[in-house]
């Protein structure tokens, strides 16, 4: 430690000097410059109260002001005294700036001078050895004993022949030689089958998503199921109606008059009966008889229809020249 110190310390000395000699030389100006000011603030006030007083006490104004302005009539001295003063105000901020700088330089340089000698210091410092690590001894191999196999009974190894571990009862040793019972395979139950109005309801989201496929194996299931279902008809007519949109309008035909034999009073029979008669129109050539008397049918025997069914059988009617 005294060694860095003795090569430090002048080292610390020498980097400093230039920067306080500066600071200490800009406190004397600072100083001479303040006293410079004071006067010429006195003397600017003694001109003022001349000047107030009608121009009296001019060899006391000529004393207290610098003589470069001695011989000026008082209004011009005034305004020398005052740019002199405002020159050296300027002069004095531009000395205090220089010190903000130095100072500044200062606390850099030392916190400079710090981080070196720490680093010095650590650099100094005697390193510890690494710990050696802990040795485990294992203990040595012991030589085998000759006595160790032997039949004598005279050596300290084992005694001679076969040696009794332990006895099992009789009823642990039935159960030791009697065979384990083999578990019966699980069997993984189908799962229970759907609500016939669940499975109705997923065959319509199917096909209200524009999924026919699954759509028509959906109704044709529920079908299969439920043939009496409340819902039944509107699966027919939906059957049809995928038949429909695939263009076989001849089988679409007979799919919506079937549908309606079988519910002539459900809510879908106006609709089934339009389709037909649509089918039929679709034809090619047209079947125009039989397109008409399916709309003549639905007119008959339901009044009631729909609004959007009634326009769309209208217009059909009229398109074929239908009675």
């Amino acid at each position: 430690m005294r060694r860095l110190l003795s090569v430090f310390l002048p080292l610390l000395i020498v980097l400093a000097a230039p920067v306080c000699r500066p600071a200490f030389a800009q406190y004397s100006d600072n100083q001479a410059l303040y006293d410079r000011i004071d006067r010429l603030e006195r003397g600017l006030r003694t001109l003022q109260m001349q000047v107030a007083r009608g121009g009296g006490g001019g060899a006391a104004s000529a004393s207290a002001a610098p003589s470069s302005t001695g011989g000026m009539p008082s209004a011009d001295r005034l305004d020398a005294l005052d740019d002199q003063i405002h020159q050296l105000i300027g002069r004095l901020e531009e000395i205090e700036h220089k010190g903000t700088v130095n100072a500044d330089r200062m606390d850099r340089m030392q916190a400079d001078i710090d981080l070196r000698f720490k680093e010095m210091q650590a650099q100094a410092a005697p390193v510890a050895p690494p710990a050696q690590p802990e040795s485990i001894s294992m203990p040595g191999a012991t030589a085998p004993n000759a006595n160790v196999g032997n039949n004598s009974a005279s050596g300290p190894g084992l005694a001679p022949g076969p040696q009794a571990l332990g006895t099992l009862s009789n009823k642990d040793l039935k159960q030791a030689q009697s065979p384990v019972p083999l578990q019966p395979p699980i069997s993984l139950a189908p799962p229970p089958p759907k609500d016939p109005q669940a499975q109705y309801d997923e065959a319509y989201a199917a096909i209200q998503k524009g999924d026919d496929a699954a759509a028509e194996a959906g109704f044709k299931a529920f079908l299969a199921r439920s043939p009496n279902h409340q819902l039944a008809p509107n699966a027919q007519y939906w059957l049809a109606e995928i038949v429909y949109k695939r263009g076989d309008f001849k089988e679409s035909a007979g799919m919506f008059l079937e549908a309606y034999k079988k519910a002539p009073k459900s809510t879908k029979a106006p609709d089934m009966l339009y389709k037909a008669g649509a089918s039929f129109a679709k034809l090619d050539p047209p079947r125009k008889k039989e397109a008409c008397t399916a709309y003549g049918l639905l007119f008959s025997q339901h009044p009631d229809m729909p609004e959007h069914v009634r326009r769309a059988a209208t217009s059909d009617k009229q398109k074929l020249g239908c009675p």
